[in-house]
């Protein structure tokens, strides 16, 4: 039985982190049909600090996916 047979409302963020400018757009056309049907909500982040800052902060969503690129260079802002 799925969440939304028991009637729960499961709402997902999917949280895409890469350091390549390009990945945002080609994602975004990639999944437009379940961005514009609301399916779930898709955020990106440039660095591992970037994606931590957004999962501590506050928010609406009840899931949490993250894909992230593993060959991204350090970033040290210092």
């Amino acid at each position: 039985m799925s969440g939304r047979d028991r009637g729960e409302d499961v709402s997902v963020l999917v949280l895409v982190v890469d350091d390549e400018p390009d990945v945002e757009a080609l994602f975004r056309q990639q999944f437009r049909r379940d961005l514009r049907a609301q399916r779930f909500v898709m955020d990106f982040a440039v660095s591992a600090a970037d994606a931590l800052s957004r999962i501590a902060s506050p928010i609406e969503q009840t899931l949490i996916l993250i894909l992230s690129d593993i060959n991204m260079p350090r970033h040290d802002r210092t």
